[in-house]
């Protein structure tokens, strides 16, 4: 939540907003019928008119949703216009009055723009170098994609201005959390880890179904090729995890999974996921950082899945 709000005080920053908020308040003061005699360009206006909106929309959602919708949850997932418009309805529905119509009109903008400003700022500079399907291919952390986009500046200043930096962050950080939700919320339902279906898919069919999920919960939003890319990054998330778990466990497991009865010999009643995150990162000699923790799960996941697609029961994991 702190970085969203840092990158949002940046680009107000970044733009004059102070400026812009005086300009506001110059332009408030003249006429209707005399504002073309005001000295400033019309791109200025548009400008101005798209900042104050952003920050109005900003200040109307902390006003109105964020009792109940943090920042980086609600802010940071695409979303389909139509799906926005209805989920705001019934907010305001909720509310009792609270959200007027006026507001849910302009709160449906305010998320609308934000999007499409990040969208149009991804098509104004990556795919003027970089074929669309192979950024798509890729999965980093959102520390990564920064570190990526402030790479690629240095070769094309031209293209990716400081407030684009932001942009194109926000547009991979919300693709990436889009993905990630797509799969909580509707494949989580038949393939989880801990509770008898298994987490690998086949990687030749069964993905397919993941592009019908996706258009359902996008609509409109992204292109064929963008749902497409939903399935590779499931096949490369598999991968992933195969070569976490040759390269990490296979040290103690050569024959690829542990006896039976040692399985058999943890503490009774299991470890918690947790715990035995913990455990792993204490025999490989790793601190227990977010990068480490994720790096474990994966490797959970990956030797969980294989029990159970075999029809095995893993003892002493719950």
């Amino acid at each position: 939540m702190k970085k969203v709000l840092l990158a949002i005080l940046f680009l107000l920053t970044s733009l004059g907003y102070q400026q812009l908020v005086d300009q506001k308040i110059a332009l408030a003061s003249i006429p209707k019928e005399n504002l073309n005699l005001f000295e400033v360009t019309q791109s200025y206006q548009t400008g101005l008119m798209k900042v104050i909106e952003l920050q109005e929309g900003m200040a109307l959602f902390v006003e109105k949703c964020s009792e109940c919708h943090e920042l980086d949850r609600a802010l940071t997932v695409y979303k389909d216009p139509k799906i926005l418009e209805q989920t705001i309805k019934k907010m305001q529905s909720y509310s009792k009055g609270a959200i007027t119509d006026q507001q849910t009109k302009e709160l449906v903008g305010f998320h609308v723009s934000e999007q499409q400003r990040e969208i149009i700022a991804f098509k104004e500079t990556c795919t003027h170098c970089h074929d669309d399907k192979r950024i798509n291919n890729r999965t980093l952390s959102a520390d990564q994609w920064l570190e990526t986009i402030k790479r690629m500046q240095q070769k094309a200043s031209e293209l990716i201005s400081d407030e684009k930096i932001n942009l194109l962050a926000a547009y991979f950080h919300r693709r990436e959390l889009t993905m990630a939700k797509i799969f909580s919320g509707q494949c989580h339902v038949c393939h989880y880890v801990s509770g008898g279906k298994a987490t690998s898919m086949n990687l030749s069919g069964e993905l397919g179904g993941v592009v019908v999920l996706a258009s359902e919960e996008l609509g409109e939003r992204f292109q064929r090729k963008d749902l497409d890319s939903l399935v590779s990054y499931h096949i490369r998330k598999e991968l992933e995890q195969m070569d976490l778990y040759r390269n990490n466990c296979k040290t103690c497991h050569p024959d690829g999974q542990p006896k039976r009865e040692k399985l058999g010999q943890v503490k009774k009643g299991g470890r918690s996921r947790d715990e035995w995150i913990s455990l792993i990162a204490s025999l490989q000699g790793q601190d227990l950082n977010k990068e480490t923790r994720n790096k474990i799960k994966s490797q959970i996941d990956y030797h969980v899945s294989r029990y159970l697609k075999s029809g095995d029961k893993i003892l002493g994991y719950k």
